[in-house]
């Protein structure tokens, strides 16, 4: 019992930040004509109301080290603002209380088991994939699918030189903290979490099967989504996360996983709109494209804003 005290706490550990701010991605290369030249624009939009700003800017929340730094718009933004907003305060993840509570939340009743869940034949792949780690898949049974299918995520990208630790959203918030800026959330960590635990059964069986079936392609994925986002190329970085998400899940995830926070979020903005402060948001690519985003609904408010 104690070993595996360990190993939880260890796993716990090493992804609990992916597991916050990131999500677990069902690969596939996709290789969509991209922008060159004169068409490449920052994620970064200025919503205006008098003299005030709010800045909204799209993370990729894994990436590589090498895409620093960042275009100076999003720097100059930074600097005009007075508060910095993110999804949430992924620092938590290294508190006893908040570890405690991933692994309450993540793991399956004591009359379950994730061999209930996939065949023979993943439940192998899913000790090749963990071989390296010092880990099998006995050490995983014990975890809901949503959480094994971070697990692996967390692992493999960063095989592929991608990381949370490397992610805009992060980056950024460096770069807000050197200028005093104080933080500010759209959610809560926790609701994060039990967003990902809410997913249907399901949801959570498909994604772990595409996850595992898909492992030799994060290194595809994630370079197609780097190029998009460097380029600021809004339609791509939406087919691409559609092509990964919808393969494993479909509209309804889609919906659950942007669209309602958008909504939320669009409230939170709101608020922000009626102080006499200057704001600037980062949030994932994902919820800033398409007819849903965040972006968009600004618009359909007729809110003032525009791309930097």
């Amino acid at each position: 019992m104690y070993k595996i005290k360990l190993l939880i706490k260890k796993i716990i550990t090493m992804c609990a930040v992916t597991i916050v701010i990131g999500s677990s991605i069902s690969c596939s290369s996709t290789a969509d004509k991209v922008l060159k030249g004169n068409d490449v624009r920052p994620l970064l939009w200025e919503l205006k109301n008098g003299d005030r700003s709010i800045y909204i800017a799209g993370s990729i929340h894994i990436a590589p080290g090498d895409i620093y730094p960042l275009d100076d718009s999003f720097y100059q933004a930074i600097e005009n603002s007075d508060h910095f907003v993110l999804e949430a305060d992924a620092s938590l993840t290294t508190t006893p209380e908040f570890q405690k509570f991933i692994i309450e939340t993540s793991l399956l009743p004591d009359n379950d088991d994730l061999a209930n869940y996939v065949d023979e034949n993943h439940r192998r792949q899913i000790t090749e994939i963990l071989t390296p780690y010092n880990m099998t898949f006995e050490h995983i049974r014990i975890f809901k699918p949503w959480m094994v299918s971070a697990v692996i995520s967390d692992y493999k990208t960063k095989e592929f030189g991608y990381s949370s630790e490397n992610g805009v959203d992060i980056h950024l918030q460096a770069v807000a903290d050197e200028m005093g800026l104080d933080t500010m959330y759209l959610e809560s960590a926790e609701s994060q979490i039990l967003l990902r635990d809410s997913y249907p059964k399901e949801y959570q069986i498909a994604e772990l099967i595409s996850t595992i079936d898909n492992v030799n392609t994060f290194g595809d994925y994630y370079e197609n989504l780097i190029s998009a986002w460097k380029l600021g190329d809004t339609k791509r970085i939406k087919n691409i996360i559609d092509e990964s998400l919808l393969l494993s899940k479909g509209d309804e995830f889609l919906d659950l996983l942007f669209y309602q926070r958008n909504k939320n979020w669009l409230e939170a903005i709101e608020g922000f709109l009626e102080t006499n402060d200057n704001y600037f948001i980062v949030v994932g690519a994902g919820h800033l494209v398409g007819d849903g985003s965040l972006i968009n609904l600004l618009k359909d408010k007729e809110y003032d804003v525009n791309r930097l």
